[in-house]
């Protein structure tokens, strides 16, 4: 065998990998769309490390919003925010240092979640203004006593 066969041959298997990742991305994300309640949403961590914008898609799942990663095979949310542990702490408009991430008709939203006596995670959502009413209203409508939206 040639070098050149063997240069060929893994040119090939490349482009096969590449476009198998690619469908299988692709019927990653009908999947979760299939499941409905489904929102397109950016997300990044502020706290306890401030993270880049990732594009994403959210789903509620009862009690809990899920998040998936646009560029991930994964089947489980990359993130889970539990309603009874969220708390909105703001919504804005994007600023300057978010436009390069988010549209300009989109709003960021910051949640904070707590886990037991620690410091409480906090994410910033970008989302469309009708997806944040949705998602208002979905943390408003938890279980009676609550008392965590604000």
């Amino acid at each position: 065998m040639e070098a050149g066969d063997i240069i060929a041959g893994l040119v090939a298997l490349a482009v096969v990998v590449v476009l198998l990742l690619g469908v299988l991305g692709v019927l990653r994300i009908r999947w979760i769309w299939s499941r409905g309640g489904v929102f397109e949403c950016q997300l990044r961590q502020k706290r306890p490390v401030v993270r880049p914008w990732h594009s994403g898609l959210a789903r509620y799942e009862g009690n809990h919003l899920g998040w998936y990663r646009v560029l991930s095979l994964g089947r489980r949310p990359n993130v889970v925010i539990h309603r009874r542990r969220a708390e909105l702490v703001d919504h804005r408009p994007p600023d300057d240092g978010d436009l390069h991430r988010l549209a300009a008709g989109q709003q960021v939203v910051a949640v904070a979640q707590r886990f037991g006596a620690a410091e409480p995670a906090l994410w910033q959502l970008g989302m469309d203004a009708e997806c944040l009413t949705g998602f208002m209203s979905w943390l408003e409508a938890g279980p009676p006593g609550e008392g965590r939206y604000r």
